[in-house]
């Protein structure tokens, strides 16, 4: 609860300090891995970022919270083709994958995402050439 309170004030450092104790504390909870490496990533340290949560992806195998943050972390690295397939497993492990494809929409992270498909031979924008 502390985690969610200090991100949406933005005290990061101190999100991050929490998380990290309490991962160490209770690694068998993927939620801690998750705040600690948006804080991390909100701080300017994305690679380090997706260095924790990707070093406990394997252990949360079904977890669609994992998964979407590998693809967050991986898209703001410019990573394509990796945020591209851990979104896909976002999807597929989400218990609501409707609200997960919601908020993938307004993730700046995954931005780039949806400017290429827009760019693609026979996106909506192609429509206004008949």
């Amino acid at each position: 609860m502390r985690c969610r309170v200090y991100a949406h004030a933005g005290r990061w450092s101190a999100v991050e300090t929490i998380a990290e104790g309490a991962a160490r504390a209770y690694p068998e909870n993927q939620r801690f891995y998750t705040h600690w490496a948006w804080a991390l990533h909100r701080q300017g340290h994305t690679a380090e970022a997706l260095a924790t949560v990707s070093s406990v992806a394997a252990r949360f195998p079904k977890s669609g919270a994992i998964a979407y943050a590998m693809a967050c972390l991986h898209g703001a690295l410019g990573q394509v083709p990796e945020a591209k397939g851990w979104l896909a497993l976002a999807f597929e492990r989400a218990t609501d994958s409707d609200k997960m494809k919601l908020r993938a929409l307004d993730q700046p992270e995954l931005f780039f995402l949806w400017d290429t498909a827009n760019a693609e031979p026979g996106s909506d924008d192609d429509d206004n050439d008949e």
